[in-house]
This record gives C-alpha cells, sequence and structure tokens, in this order.
C-alpha cells in the first residue's frame, strides 16, 4: 500500500526471483526486483505508458476478481478491480502466462479454487500489447444461516462450497450464523458445513442465473 506520497516499501527475501505489483483501480504495474541492488530509487507508474496486456471484461465485473500467474511462477496473484470493466498490466516479462476469472469473494486461487472458467493462456511479447476479451457468465446467489439443534446460531462455521470442474471456495458464518456466496456460475453444487460442537453435513444445491438461494442449515 502506498502512503499519501504514493511511495511504498517492499521488503524482499534472499535468493529468490520476485516482481513486485503496484495496483490501482484499473490497472497493475510488474516491477522486476529479482536483483534489488538494480532498482533505482525511485520507481515511476505512469498509465500513460503501452501497457502488456489490456483485459476487457463483458457482464458485471463487480461480481468477478481476475488472477494472474506468470510462467515463472507456481503463485496466482490477485489483480486490482476493474476500471469501466477494463483492467491494463503494465510491464509485464515475455512469455506465456494465466490468467483465471473467479467470483469477487475468491480471496486467493489455486488450481481447486472456483472459478468462473477454466484458466486463459495469454502470450506476452516485449513491446507489444495483447488484447483479451473475457465475457462473465450469468451468476446466481446462495444466501444462508448456520443453526444449532436449539435455533440458535453457530457463529465462525467453515462453509466449504465446491462445483465439478469448477473448484471449491470457503466462507465463514457471522455471529448471527449467516453467510453468503455470490456470483456462482448456474450448476450444482456441494455445500459442507463443518463447526465445533455441530454434525458436518452436507447438502446438494441448484444455482440459476440472476437468482439467489436460501438455505438454513441445522
Amino acid at each position: 500500500m502506498t502512503d499519501g506520497q504514493g511511495q511504498f516499501l517492499v521488503i524482499l527475501p534472499d535468493r529468490r526471483p520476485w516482481w513486485v505489483v503496484v495496483g490501482v483501480e484499473g490497472a497493475a504495474f510488474f516491477v522486476d526486483a529479482s536483483k534489488p541492488e538494480s532498482l533505482q530509487p525511485t520507481i515511476k507508474c505512469w498509465l500513460g505508458a503501452k501497457p502488456s496486456l489490456v483485459c476487457t471484461v463483458e457482464g458485471e465485473a463487480s461480481k468477478a476478481a481476475l488472477f494472474l500467474r506468470l510462467r515463472s511462477s507456481n503463485w496466482w496473484v490477485r489483480l486490482p478491480q476493474f476500471k469501466d470493466n477494463q483492467l491494463l498490466l503494465f510491464n509485464l516479462p515475455s512469455g506465456e502466462h494465466q490468467l483465471v476469472l473467479t467470483p469477487a469473494h475468491v480471496v486467493s486461487y489455486w488450481n481447486d479454487a472456483l472459478s468462473l472458467q477454466p484458466p486463459l493462456t495469454v502470450k506476452v511479447s516485449e513491446g507489444e500489447t495483447v488484447f483479451v476479451n473475457i465475457k462473465i457468465p450469468p451468476t446466481g446467489s446462495i444466501v444462508g444461516r448456520v443453526i444449532g439443534s436449539d435455533a440458535r446460531p453457530i457463529p465462525n462455521a467453515i462453509v466449504t462450497l465446491t462445483k465439478d470442474d469448477y473448484g471449491q471456495t470457503t466462507v465463514s458464518s457471522d455471529p448471527q450464523g449467516n453467510f453468503r456466496f455470490e456470483g456462482l456460475p448456474e450448476g450444482k453444487y456441494k455445500l459442507l458445513v463443518v463447526a465445533s460442537d455441530f454434525e458436518p453435513t452436507e447438502h446438494s444445491i441448484s444455482v440459476k442465473a440472476n437468482e439467489t438461494v436460501e438455505v438454513t442449515i441445522a
């Protein structure tokens, strides 16, 4: 996070190649930090520069998040939110990278995490701009409440939602036992609830576009 003057500090461990991602709404700047000693004291992130990748989404961008995995990395990085349904990526290294679109509530992505579509491979070349158009599929929501046998709400229950071929995602119930999943692709899901002093229970739920499914787990 930058301070009032737009400055930021990153502490890097030794003996490992690193990229620092500086993000603002609608844009992300990639800084090669594999050789910290060669970095300039001041790094300029200019929106007027030529981007390496322009990602445009069709649909409700507020319901989606975009993750990127660089060719040399095993980790997925959540990119900044879209601005006017567009995201600009600057100074990407050349090579084949992967993008994946997920529901907005997904904080971190891995190979089995819930996504809106399979990962997309993009090839970036130095000095060129790649344009990618991604369509957000119609989505629905699940809202629910976890209660005990005495009808009292169960807070901090671990609620895991799984969909074949699209992975899984997890949230926790709030102090009133409520939980929510938004931006879900249409289809059939399995909902697993685990909590202290609560017998694990699994439910099958069908989600339809533009509809909200309400469930009570007891």
